[in-house]
């Protein structure tokens, strides 16, 4: 009976391996905001990245955007500037919240991983 088990435990191991749908991660670089840009506090901004190396399956399609605060280092997880939204889509509009310090912040673009933006200033 043992020895049934553990010559069976390979054949398992590789059916399980053979039927998993594989699903990659995408990771899409940031390309709107650039360095320098300025946002003005509840101006309409449109949130650009580059999905031009999108694999076929993405494991997880489904976007967010935060705003990520540079002074203090801390996404604003509280506040989303979009969400819900198909992360292969490329672009996004986003209003750019009144209730946030002037200063430097990032775009933080998460769908199945996170991805920064350069630093940019929003104004009042």
């Amino acid at each position: 009976m043992r020895f049934s088990t553990l010559a069976f435990a390979p054949i398992a191991l590789l059916a399980a391996a053979v039927s998993a749908k594989p699903t990659s991660v995408f990771v899409p670089p940031v390309t709107a905001p650039v360095a320098n840009d300025v946002w003005a506090k509840g101006s309409v901004q449109t949130v650009k990245w580059d999905i031009s190396g999108a694999p076929s399956e993405v494991s997880n399609p489904v976007g967010s955007i935060f705003l990520r605060d540079v002074e203090k280092e801390r996404i604003l997880l509280d506040s989303p500037l979009a969400d819900g939204f198909d992360i292969l889509n490329g672009a996004q509009d986003v209003t750019v919240p009144t209730d946030v310090p002037a200063g430097p912040y990032q775009v933080v673009l998460i769908g199945n991983s996170g991805n920064w933006s350069p630093v940019f200033d929003v104004v009042d």
